[in-house]
């Protein structure tokens, strides 16, 4: 019989093969917070009908809470306002930078803006508050508006007169006839209205003197309808009102 032959190579070559195969538990990461990317926001005008007259303010209330619905102390904000989605400074606002407290509530002032010159058109009737976080760590979180609505002040007794009109239908499709009303519009007394002007927005107007009036629209959109009532003196107001067509 041969020698056998020793078996250590052998022997070696399983044990180093056994340790190349070896699988290692990779740790698992511990859990984390909420990302700070999880802010919530609201805003609310208090009150958010207010009349234009360079002296009425609404209260402008910011609301931050993190993930798990808790206040958010510390928290920046920039404050703007914007008409028609367009930021533009109508009226103004007594900061536009802010931060909120430790109940998570920032506030501001809103003054609104002063009243329009006799005869000339009001163009605005409304505007939005827009607030959006400056720290970076938001960058990505969606602006939030509250709107305001602004009404224009009654002189009782006096000498301009009031405009008012109502449309049907509210939502009106394009190429669909609309029925415009300014029955409603009023003369200081001793006056008749004797010119009611519609500017309807698309770039048409019409002048006449019926208080009723037909258009429809050719696109869709949001269009500022424009009413100028002239009494027979020769003194104008006017009023402006959106009316979106889809």
């Amino acid at each position: 019989m041969g020698k056998l032959l020793p078996r250590r190579p052998v022997l070696i070559a399983l044990i180093a093969l056994t340790t190349a195969c070896t699988v290692h538990q990779s740790d698992v990461p511990s859990l984390t917070g909420p990302s700070e990317f999880a802010l919530s926001v609201t805003v609310t005008a208090q009150p958010d009908v207010i009349t234009r007259d360079g002296i009425d303010q609404s209260t402008i209330v910011i609301t931050a809470r993190n993930a798990n619905a808790a206040p958010v102390s510390g928290a920046q904000f920039r404050v703007d306002m914007a008409v028609g989605g367009a930021k533009q400074d109508f009226g103004t606002l007594s900061s536009r930078f802010v931060f909120t407290g430790s109940d998570g509530r920032a506030t501001l002032k809103y003054t609104s803006p002063s009243p329009p010159l006799p005869g000339t058109a009001v163009l605005v009737d409304r505007l939005a508050i827009v607030v959006v976080p400056v720290d970076s760590n938001y960058q990505t979180h969606n602006p939030q508006t509250a709107e305001i609505r602004l009404v224009l002040p009654v002189t009782v007794g006096g000498n301009t007169p009031i405009p008012q009109f109502t449309f049907a239908p509210t939502n009106p499709v394009i190429l669909q006839k609309v029925n415009f009303d300014a029955s409603s519009s009023t003369a200081s007394t001793g006056r008749t209205l004797v010119s009611y002007s519609w500017n309807w927005g698309d770039g048409e107007i019409e002048t006449g003197s019926e208080s009723f009036e037909e258009h429809d629209f050719a696109t869709a959109g949001t269009f500022i309808v424009v009413l100028t009532v002239t009494d027979s003196a020769g003194v104008s107001a006017s009023i402006s009102t959106p009316i979106t067509v889809t």
